[in-house]
C-alpha cells in the first residue's frame, strides 16, 4: 500500500506510526506508575538476579557508545520485591545514566552492597547507578531534586519525564527507595532495597 503513496504521504504516515508507538509506550508508562499494577513481592536475591539480568542492564549502554560495569558483593541476603517490576525500575535507570554519559567520554556502573556497607545501621541492600562525564553546575543539581516528579526531564528531546517517576512510585510500592546525588562529574541514582525478614 505504501508503494503507492506520494513521498509526503509515506512521511506523515511515518510521523503517525511513530506517534502512535510513542503513544502505547506513554500508556503503559502511565498505567504501571497509576497504580494498576501491583507489584508481586517475593524473596529475591539480587547476587543471583543481577548477573542473569546484565545483558539487559548493558544494552542500553552498548547503543549510547558507553563503557558499563557490574560490581557485586558476594553474598548478599534476600530482599523482598518484584522480579519484573525490579528489572523495569534498573534498566531505566541505567538507561538514563546511558544517555546521561553519552558523548561526554564517561561510564556507568552498577555497585550493589550489602546492608552496613554504606551506613552501619542500614539493613539494606543498595544498588548505585552512577554515571561519570562532564561536570554537573548547581542549577543542573538542583534540577536533579526534581527528577522524581511527573513531566520533570533533565534532557532535550523526546522524554516524557515519567520513566524516573515511575521508578520511584514502583520501588515505593515495594517498600524501596529512590535518590540522586551529584558530586564533581559523577551523578548516582540509589535504590535501597530492604532485607527480608
Amino acid at each position: 500500500m505504501s508503494e503507492d503513496l506520494d513521498d509526503d504521504s509515506k512521511e506523515q504516515l511515518d510521523q503517525m506510526v511513530k506517534a502512535a508507538k510513542a503513544a502505547e509506550e506513554l500508556s503503559a508508562l502511565m498505567l504501571s506508575a497509576g497504580g494498576t499494577v501491583r507489584p508481586e513481592l517475593r524473596m529475591l536475591n539480587l547476587g543471583d538476579i543481577m548477573p542473569m539480568a546484565e545483558a539487559k542492564l548493558r544494552a542500553p549502554c552498548e547503543s549510547a557508545g558507553v563503557p558499563f560495569q557490574l560490581n557485586m558483593q558476594p553474598s548478599l541476603p534476600s530482599i523482598q520485591g518484584d522480579n519484573s517490576r525490579l528489572s523495569e525500575i534498573l534498566i531505566e535507570l541505567v538507561r538514563n545514566a546511558a544517555e546521561a554519559a553519552q558523548g561526554t567520554g564517561g561510564e556507568v556502573a552498577i555497585d550493589v552492597v550489602g546492608p552496613g556497607v554504606v551506613d552501619p545501621q542500614s539493613r539494606a541492600v543498595e544498588v548505585f547507578v552512577r554515571n561519570t562525564g562532564a561536570a554537573i553546575n548547581r542549577e543542573k543539581i538542583k534540577e536533579l531534586k526534581d527528577m522524581f516528579r511527573p513531566f520533570v526531564t533533565t534532557k532535550v528531546g523526546n522524554h516524557s519525564g515519567l520513566g524516573l517517576t515511575n521508578c520511584a512510585m514502583l520501588a515505593g510500592k515495594m517498600g524501596m527507595r529512590l535518590g540522586v546525588k551529584a558530586e564533581g562529574d559523577t551523578v548516582t541514582l540509589w535504590l535501597s532495597c530492604p532485607v527480608a525478614s
